[in-house]
C-alpha cells in the first residue's frame, strides 16, 4: 500500500512541477519548492508498465533473422539450380553440335556414293555412256 501512495505521490509531484513548468518558470509549487521549467523525465515504471512492447521488438527481431537467413538458403538452393541448368544447357549444347555434324556426314556425297556401291550393289557409270532421250519442249 506504501508503494502505490509514493507512486501516486510522484506522480502527482512530477505533473504539478509539469504543469507549473509551463507558465511561469519562477512560480512556487504547491509544495513549496520552485520549478525550473523543465520537463519531466519519464518514470521508470511508465516504460515498465508495457512488457509487451518489449515482447514485440524481440518477436520482430527473431522474425527479421530468420527471414534473413531463409532469404540467404534460398539464394544458395537458386544459385546452385541455376548452376545445373547451365552445365545441362552445355551438355545439350556438345550433343546438338555433335548431331550436326553426324547429319552433315550422313548426308556427305562420298557416303551416299559408298552406300550405293556397298549396300546396293551399284557402279560408278564412265562418262559419256549414259545417253538421255531428247524431249522437245516447243509443242
Amino acid at each position: 500500500m506504501g508503494n502505490k501512495n509514493y507512486e501516486a505521490k510522484l506522480r502527482a509531484s512530477v505533473t504539478a512541477t509539469y504543469e507549473a513548468s509551463r507558465g511561469d518558470a519562477r512560480k512556487p509549487h504547491a509544495e513549496g519548492t520552485l520549478v525550473l521549467g523543465l520537463r519531466p523525465a519519464r518514470l521508470y515504471s511508465e516504460t515498465m508498465d508495457r512488457p509487451w512492447l518489449i515482447g514485440s521488438a524481440l518477436i520482430l527481431a527473431a522474425g527479421l533473422a530468420l527471414w534473413y537467413v531463409w532469404q540467404g538458403w534460398q539464394l544458395t538452393e537458386l544459385s546452385s539450380k541455376v548452376i545445373a541448368s547451365r552445365l545441362e544447357r552445355d551438355a545439350l549444347l556438345a550433343q546438338r553440335d555433335r548431331l550436326k555434324l553426324e547429319v552433315m556426314r550422313f548426308w556427305s556425297l562420298e557416303n551416299i556414293e559408298k552406300i550405293a556401291k556397298e549396300r546396293l550393289g551399284m557402279k560408278k557409270i564412265p562418262p559419256g555412256t549414259l545417253k538421255l532421250p531428247w524431249i522437245d519442249d516447243s509443242r
